[in-house]
């Protein structure tokens, strides 16, 4: 076995494991952005060992299409949504995050799960989206990174002015940081 499916499986088991803590987190103490960042680490899971599975025995289109909506579209945007939950004071800003990520998330998987893949045959190395996505699929996985970086910059800016003002946020100041910058 190659040294990048051991990686991506090891990966693979630890974003698992994350989802189970905080699957178990959110049921004890129920928080909107525990559910995010949970459905962020899921996709990751997903993505990682689909990416073990293709290293090992050659990638195939479903492994591509989970490695591209797990690792490109539901993993970043699902974990700004959740620092966007964390970050916000105001019940609009929260509701504007949920909308805007559930929106993209839906149209997204759509385009990703059913849009035809060009003729390039998979092997066992790394599939490229510009070799197999049509270029509908590639505008979506921009859009996607540039919905969740605004939605990142916004969260972590209105996490700062709240730090500001408030000394008791600064000690949860450092939630959001690290899981924007995962996103």
């Amino acid at each position: 076995m190659s040294v990048s499916v051991v990686t991506a499986f090891i990966c693979a088991v630890f974003a698992a494991a994350g989802t189970g803590v905080l699957v178990a987190r959110c049921i004890r103490t129920p928080r909107v952005y525990l559910a995010g960042w949970a459905g962020g680490l899921f996709g990751l899971a997903i993505a990682l060992g689909s990416e073990a599975l293709g290293a090992h025995s050659g990638y195939q289109p479903a492994s591509f299409r989970a490695i591209s909506v797990g690792a490109q579209l539901v993993a970043p945007l699902w974990l700004a949504w959740g620092v966007a939950e964390l970050a916000s004071r105001s019940g609009a800003a929260r509701f504007a995050a949920r909308l805007v990520t559930g929106a993209v998330t839906a149209v997204g998987g759509v385009v990703l799960l059913s849009d035809p893949l060009a003729d390039a045959a998979f092997s066992r190395a790394w599939p490229l989206e510009s070799a197999h996505y049509q270029f509908i699929s590639k505008y979506v996985l921009e859009f996607v990174a540039v919905v969740t970086a605004l939605i990142v910059v916004i969260a972590l800016v209105s996490a700062a002015v709240r730090a500001r003002g408030n000394l008791a946020w600064r000690r949860p100041l450092a939630a959001p940081a690290p899981a924007a910058a995962a996103s």
